[in-house]
């Protein structure tokens, strides 16, 4: 899978999953590396916070026993914020209707997240050691 790629698949899952409103593909440090946002959205302060909440949650489910993280979500007045880890080097976010039938969307995210992980794999990319 090349680069470019990825790029495409968030275009395509924003296309076929309405409620999905923007998607990226983050560095674990917090650097866009691609997305599928619309217009008006900040992605350097998007792909700075999703990192920023991602890290966090993992700090506390460590701290407190908690176990591995699967995903954090954020609900705020008609929207969620859907932040998937995808390997050590990488994590997917979502930004998601407050209408949205969240099975087919959580499935879609998580679809992205093992594919953005494989791909990096393969790459041999990293950006950091561990969560």
């Amino acid at each position: 899978m090349s680069s470019n790629v990825l790029g495409h698949i968030l275009l395509d899952l924003n296309e076929t999953t309405p409620a999905i409103e923007a998607s990226a593909v983050i560095s674990v440090d917090g650097m866009l590396l691609y997305s599928a946002l619309p217009l008006g959205m900040d992605g350097d302060l998007a792909s700075a916070m999703s990192s920023a909440l991602l890290a966090v949650g993992v700090r506390a489910s460590t701290v407190l026993s908690r176990g591995k993280v699967e995903h954090l979500l954020v609900k705020s007045a008609g929207h969620y914020i859907l932040v998937i880890p995808a390997g050590e080097s990488a994590l997917v976010a979502f930004w998601v209707a407050e209408n949205a039938q969240m099975d087919g969307v959580f499935l879609a995210a998580h679809q992205l997240a093992t594919q953005t992980r494989e791909w990096f794999a393969v790459n041999g990319i990293t950006c950091r050691e561990t969560w």
